[in-house]
């Protein structure tokens, strides 16, 4: 899990976090309202918290090679539901 602190880094507009092993976002991670580009493909994520669809700027997410991808939960769900509607394009490959 990344740290709460991680939501200080306003000025982010990409990031890069593949292949990290990492099996959590804290709720911070909605203050990164420069963030354009997140990448946090091939990790343990099981869900997305809801503060990523506070991410006004977000463009593209990838999201692919996590198991949160197998079973969706209501959270994660409507957390992509509402970045669909951002029109954020999500990358998600089988």
């Amino acid at each position: 899990m990344l740290p709460e602190t991680f939501g200080n880094l306003i000025s982010l507009q990409e990031l890069y976090l593949s292949n990290n092993q990492i099996t959590g976002l804290p709720e911070s991670i909605g203050r990164l309202r420069n963030l354009e580009y997140f990448n946090i493909s091939n990790n343990q994520l099981t869900e997305l918290p809801e503060a990523i669809g506070k991410l006004k700027n977000l463009r593209r997410i990838s999201l692919d090679g996590n198991p949160l991808l197998k079973n969706l939960n209501s959270t994660t769900k409507s957390t992509i539901e509402c970045l669909k509607k951002k029109n954020v394009e999500i990358i998600i490959s089988p």
